[in-house]
């Protein structure tokens, strides 16, 4: 596990109170080219 992995993973535990899954996005749609509900959750299509 990287840094940033390592580091996010103690972000979220910190926000959260809980364990949360670090999920690493190989593709998604450009902010541009996604429609406004889409583009305020940009990992939401994310593969």
């Amino acid at each position: 596990m990287g840094i940033i992995t390592s580091e996010g993973k103690k972000i979220g535990n910190f926000m959260t109170r809980k364990d949360v899954d670090i999920k690493k996005c190989e593709d998604m749609i450009p902010l541009t080219k996604r429609t406004m509900d889409r583009f305020m959750s940009p990992l939401k299509d994310c593969n």
